[in-house]
């Protein structure tokens, strides 16, 4: 008799986590005006999102964490996105791929609260990166990597202090 109580006890606990966890209500995914991607999942209650990227074959992962699908359709893929796969690495986490092409991307992800007809979305968005190209002697370009923009701010010398002279003698 203790064992059945046990075994009901058991059984409530996991009902009570199963109804209290997050679902995924919809995805979709599309193109946005600029050739990127707009990745959006809207939920029924705010979620853990942790977002990584895996390589050999490039892929982007979102677990959901204590979040399940519910009636989620297939995801059609869009843009540059080659496929897109859904499945659970554990009881708890709902996970999602999306296969990245060879090329460079940029991502951004937020989580946007409900408003008026809407539940929570978490949003994710790709673009490619652009390489800046420089000419060269012969007149051809070529590509280079692209880097982060540095501004230096000099709020420059004044007062007592007239700055530094240089080998010329001058300030």
């Amino acid at each position: 008799m203790r064992w059945i109580k046990k075994a009901l006890l058991l059984f409530l606990l996991l009902w009570a986590s199963v109804c209290s966890a997050q679902t995924i209500e919809s995805v979709r995914m599309s193109q946005t005006p600029a050739d990127g991607v707009r990745f959006v999942a809207d939920l029924d209650k705010k979620a853990e999102v942790k977002v990584f990227r895996l390589e050999n074959p490039s892929r982007l992962v979102m677990d959901f964490a204590g979040t399940r699908f519910g009636q989620t359709k297939a995801i059609a893929s869009a843009g540059f996105i080659k496929g897109v796969r859904t499945g659970a690495p554990d009881a708890q986490t709902a996970r999602i791929v999306l296969d990245l092409p060879n090329f460079e991307l940029t991502e951004k992800h937020f989580l946007l609260a409900p408003q008026t007809g809407k539940n929570w979305r978490f949003v994710l968005d790709m673009d490619k990166v652009v390489s800046a190209t420089k000419e060269t002697k012969t007149g051809t370009s070529s590509k280079t990597t692209p880097s982060k923009k540095i501004i230096v701010l000099d709020p420059g010398h004044g007062g007592q202090d007239p700055g530094a002279i240089s080998v010329s003698g001058k300030y």
